[in-house]
């Protein structure tokens, strides 16, 4: 096991003989032996002279650790915790980590757990952490105060290897914090787009079970977040909305209808587009609420963006028992905007049959000729009518 006789091809003939010979009692001792020469090494920081004699030697505590003496352990320990990790060479000491496992001293390993977590930087890294961290995650407790030190390693690095951080997390965890679940949709949202909708179902899985363990409040304030956070409106939908049952997911649309969260013009546009899939299921009454605000803007951008968004996406909606309101707010709103507003104003009210305020409001001639025109034209009324009407 010394550096100086180091060979890449013998070392792992080492590590296939090794993991036979392991399984014979008899030969626990001899094996022992070895690996202390290769520890005395590493103490004597020959470690850093060769990298790749390193590498391979760490290689074979994942076969033999079992068979060390703790005080050999922690004599290695000592290296790792400090030549290593002072050099940088933390890839290197995590891999130690996960190779050792749970034969590290029980008294060290919340601390290791921490540090792999604090020194995990690069992907392969990482996935040795989790490797380190799953298998001693008995030791993840309300007690050591680091559950949320391993909710927050897995969902922050959930996209180096979909199924098996999100497994972990899903089969490991009862619940997780709002504040988790947002990065959990932020760092979906990250994903490319092949690898989101090959991985959607996995994740809707992971999302549904804590999101509804969250109470009607934190799952208000989640979507709200989602949405302050710049998230892609079809990344909420599909991955949040749509991992939902249909009155779930309707009693969060309704809910998020009600908030003061809400109220910021932008985020009711979004709020707006978010309603769409679940149109026919929504509250009538608070989705007619949400309208008359969003018709209120002194915003002739926003109020032709507001409008479109209805003729695209809520084609077949109607507003019912609600019509009057959403009549008389879009009138009014048409009183107070530019031409093309106007025009579309009037689109949204021939769509809806919203039209019979502006036919009253015809026979008391209300508009000036531009609106009229427009008016009539929009609502294809014939000029004759204008005697009917009152114009004539």
């Amino acid at each position: 096991m010394k550096l100086n006789s180091y060979d890449a091809v013998i070392l792992e003939r080492v590590y296939i003989l090794y993991s036979i010979l392991i399984k014979e009692k008899e030969n626990a001792a001899y094996i022992q032996e070895t690996m202390k020469i290769g520890i005395q090494e590493f103490r004597n920081n020959k470690w850093n002279q060769n990298t790749n004699w390193a590498n391979d030697f760490i290689n074979l505590f994942s076969i033999t650790s079992f068979v060390l003496d703790e005080t050999d352990i922690k004599n290695f320990l000592t290296v790792i915790e400090g030549g290593v990790t002072q050099a940088g060479q933390t890839d290197l000491a995590i891999k130690a980590l996960k190779n050792i496992g749970t034969h590290l001293p029980k008294d060290k390993i919340v601390a290791l757990r921490s540090y792999s977590v604090k020194n995990a930087t690069t992907d392969s890294s990482k996935m040795d952490a989790f490797e380190f961290l799953k298998s001693t995650r008995e030791h993840a407790t309300q007690k050591n105060k680091n559950l949320n030190e391993y909710v927050t390693f897995l969902v922050e690095n959930f996209s180096i290897k979909i199924e098996n951080f999100l497994e972990e997390l899903f089969s490991f965890f009862s619940f997780i914090s709002e504040n988790s679940m947002v990065q959990l949709l932020i760092n979906t949202s990250r994903l490319e787009l092949d690898v989101l909708n090959s991985k959607l179902s996995t994740i809707q899985n992971v999302v549904n079970k804590f999101f509804m363990k969250l109470d009607k409040k934190q799952k208000v304030q989640v979507l709200f977040e989602g949405i302050r956070e710049e998230i892609d409106i079809e990344v909420i939908i599909s991955v949040l909305l749509e991992s939902l049952d249909n009155p779930s997911r309707t009693n969060l649309l309704n809910n998020a209808l009600s908030s003061e969260d809400f109220r910021e013009k932008s985020f009711r546009m979004i709020l707006l587009k978010l309603c769409a899939p679940s149109q026919n299921n929504i509250s009538n009454m608070k989705f007619t609420n949400l309208l008359i605000d969003m018709f209120k803007e002194n915003d002739d951008d926003y109020i032709i963006e507001t409008s479109e968004i209805l003729l695209h996406k809520f084609k077949n909606y109607r507003f019912n028992k609600e019509k009057k309101r959403i009549a008389e707010q879009i009138f009014t709103t048409f009183r107070n905007t530019n031409l093309l507003a106007k025009t579309k104003l009037l689109e949204v009210s021939k769509e809806f049959l919203l039209r019979d305020t502006f036919i009253e409001k015809l026979k008391e001639g209300f508009f000036t000729e531009e609106e009229e025109k427009l008016i009539r034209d929009t609502f294809n009324l014939r000029t004759k009518k204008r005697a009917v009407l009152g114009r004539d």
